[in-house]
């Protein structure tokens, strides 16, 4: 209940989210991606303030990682163009991102990768949300990226008890290359 005063008094709340039947076909107008990004500026506050706390944060945890010999892979995910062209805090990000990536991307078992063009605006239900049926472009994107850092494949394999006729997908480790 506390948050619906808010919004009543519009102090925070996303645009409402469609009903999921929806989701494949909803496109917001104009007032609706205006008032996303209202909410999103209430949502995030003053951008004077905003701090690179969150990248330090992922450069510990990528040290962190590579210190225990482990890998780490890191997408920069999409959102849609109009979102990312009337946000301010997406171009501060953008501006700010770019030395902590570099730092990351020298760090042996880290993979940065964006996909921030992996999807189109028609993709979105709203606005950060891919609809349910253009989410396996998105997943398949990320799979591309994330199977051959971690050496991985996605070869069909059988698991234990799974009928010949109900196949399943799963990562597997792959095999070293013989010599």
């Amino acid at each position: 209940m506390a948050n619906f005063g808010k919004r009543l008094l519009g102090l925070t709340g996303p645009t409402p989210v469609p009903v999921i039947e929806a989701k494949d076909t909803y496109h917001l107008n104009s007032q609706e991606m205006a008032d996303s990004i209202k909410s999103w500026e209430i949502y995030m506050g003053p951008i004077a303030e905003w701090k690179e706390d969150n990248f330090m944060q992922i450069i510990k945890l990528a040290q962190t990682v590579t210190s225990k010999q482990s890998r780490l892979v890191i997408l920069d995910l999409p959102l849609p163009k109009w979102h990312r062209d009337a946000s301010p805090y997406f171009q501060l990000y953008e501006i700010r991102k770019s030395r902590f990536i570099d730092e990351i991307k020298g760090m042996p078992n880290v993979t940065f990768s964006s996909l921030q063009n992996s999807l189109a605006d028609e993709d979105f239900y709203d606005s950060g949300h891919p609809r349910p049926k253009d989410a396996i472009k998105l997943a398949r994107a990320a799979a591309k990226i994330i199977a051959p850092a971690l050496e991985l494949t996605t070869e069909p394999t059988k698991l234990q008890d799974d009928s010949i006729q109900n196949r399943s997908t799963t990562a597997t480790k792959q095999s070293p290359p013989n010599s």
